[in-house]
């Protein structure tokens, strides 16, 4: 298998307005995790997301109250008002950019996570593959 580096994403908090007038705004970690929350869980990834705050490295259990193993159902359930969740930057930049979505915990730095793109090794790679990783990097790479 051949892995070709696409971007790196970083997971973040994320609610809506009318999310953290209900519950106020954290501050800390510790605060969000008994609040309402939805997350993308797959197997074993998602279910710690890693921060940098104030110098010290911090890994969060994200809770597991309601898991989907859909970004684009978490963040729909997110922008109805009633729970928080953790998802790629990617995904929630334009709900961030249109005010739909706040970002929880500006303060906490999270981790970078690189998403790779697998293929078969082969001497020739089909048109069809190298099409393809060359739309990811066009849409996703910086």
């Amino acid at each position: 298998m051949v892995a070709k580096k696409i971007f790196d994403q970083r997971v973040i908090p994320v609610a809506s307005l009318e999310f953290c007038l209900r519950h106020g705004m954290p501050k800390s970690l510790d605060d969000i995790k008994d609040l309402p929350s939805v997350s993308q869980v797959s197997g074993e990834w998602g279910r710690i997301q890693r921060f940098k705050h104030k110098g010290k490295s911090i890994a969060f259990e994200v809770p597991q109250r309601c898991t989907i193993s859909s970004s684009v159902a978490v963040k729909n359930a997110v922008l109805c008002g009633n729970c928080y969740t953790m998802l790629g930057d990617f995904i929630v930049a334009k709900e961030l950019a249109e005010n739909r979505l706040v970002r929880l915990l500006p303060d906490h730095e999270p981790v970078e996570q690189s998403i790779y793109a697998l293929y078969s090794q082969r001497r020739y790679t089909s048109q069809k593959v190298r099409v393809f990783l060359d739309y990811l990097t066009e849409a996703f790479g910086k």
